[in-house]
């Protein structure tokens, strides 16, 4: 299980559900680590672990559809059980990169949100677009602040370095020691 998180998805099940797993699933397969689904908070008191995965995430991406301010705007429903609001709050509060992905038939946030959510009315997010997804998803990371942590590289994705020494060079990559043996003005690989 994932000790560190550095993307929190917050969503209502009802109405939002699905793109946010849409989400995760695409951002964990571009080397994100996700905190997605509450589902995994088996362990410890579920409010405090829920807390302490914000308090690692630098980006919050806050999935908006057109009833999920519904139970926040409630009078009779109790603060203490609205888990989207407790975590928009407090992400908002430890000044997090909140995203917010507004999805088909939402124009803007209510202008009643209590106080402690207000201020998500200032943020700023990409044009949510089924139709046009991909772009949609390519615009998204642009408003990342974190890199992906496990990116899995392809051919045109790797770096090269060049190494002109006298003498062998040992170099490690990602905990791998690999020896540069000189040999005829080339250096050759040699993994120790």
């Amino acid at each position: 299980m994932t000790e560190y998180y550095d993307i929190f998805i917050s969503y209502r099940r009802d109405g939002g559900f699905e793109t946010a797993k849409h989400l995760n699933d695409l951002l964990v397969h571009d080397g994100y680590t996700v905190s997605f689904d509450i589902d995994t908070l088996r362990e410890g008191d579920f409010d405090e672990t829920l807390l302490k995965r914000i308090d690692q995430c630098v980006d919050f991406i806050l999935v908006v559809d057109k009833h999920t301010f519904d139970r926040t705007l409630n009078p009779d429903f109790d603060p203490k059980k609205d888990w989207l609001r407790i975590e928009l709050a407090y992400a908002l509060k430890l000044k997090k990169n909140i995203i917010p992905l507004l999805l088909s038939g939402v124009d803007g946030f209510p202008d009643n949100l209590p106080a402690d959510i207000a201020d998500i009315a200032t943020k700023n997010g990409p044009e949510y677009n089924k139709y046009y997804f991909d772009e949609f998803y390519r615009q998204l990371k642009s408003f990342l602040h974190c890199i992906p942590r496990n990116a899995k590289l392809d051919d045109k994705d790797c770096a090269t370095v060049t190494f002109y020494s006298d003498s062998d060079v040992s170099v490690s990559v990602d905990g791998d020691i690999f020896r540069m043996l000189r040999r005829r003005n080339s250096l050759k690989p040699k993994l120790h």
